[in-house]
């Protein structure tokens, strides 16, 4: 009798959309134009962690993109990232502190919401942490053209913890251009450091 299969880890990637999956600022014509890559990435994933475990991961994605803030853009985002990636996207980053529902907010509200989100990577970072804290999110990764990990200069301050985690699991993408090939490899590279066992 063959051997049950065992089952694979679960695995998160945080995914920004405007600079990631398409290049910022978005064009109609160009939306989610970088989904092959994005694809590749989650075959990545699954092949590496295979490679450790003996099982592929199985992988999903969580939107940390300020495209979460409208029903409409997140549904969408949502439908385009599962089809093009045959990976489900299943569920978002919370949107922070919004005293009133997104549906109150006046136009002019609404657009600094949005402006606020995505240029403030500091709470981007921290509603990626608390969904982690939240969810008891294990294995992940973080996919965002923000720098939500400056370069660590001589005389900055010790980092957190939870900080340092995440410089490890972050990839910068070029925003201009979004994912291109050379950013599976760097996947690879980065999931090769977080997944191979301590010599």
């Amino acid at each position: 009798l063959e051997s049950p299969r065992m089952a694979g880890r679960t695995f998160t990637i945080f995914l920004d959309l405007d600079g990631v999956v398409h290049p910022s600022p978005p064009q109609q014509q160009l939306l989610f134009c970088n989904s092959t890559v994005l694809k590749r990435i989650a075959h990545v994933v699954r092949e590496v962690t295979e490679k450790y475990d003996g099982a592929p991961a199985s992988v999903s994605f969580i939107l940390s993109s300020s495209w979460r803030i409208l029903q409409s853009t997140r549904e969408l985002a949502f439908e385009e990232v599962q089809k093009r990636t045959e990976t489900p996207v299943r569920g978002c980053c919370s949107i922070g502190n919004v005293k009133k529902s997104i549906q109150d907010l006046s136009l002019a509200e609404l657009k600094e919401k949005i402006h606020t989100i995505d240029n403030d990577p500091q709470g981007r970072k921290d509603s990626i942490l608390e969904f982690v804290e939240q969810e008891k999110v294990q294995d992940w990764i973080a996919l965002d053209d923000l720098p939500l990990c400056p370069p660590r200069g001589e005389n900055d301050q010790p980092e957190s913890m939870m900080e340092s985690v995440f410089r490890t699991r972050f990839l910068k993408v070029e925003g201009s251009t979004g994912l291109v090939e050379e950013d599976v490899e760097r996947a690879r590279a980065m999931l090769e450091f977080l997944l191979s066992p301590d010599d």
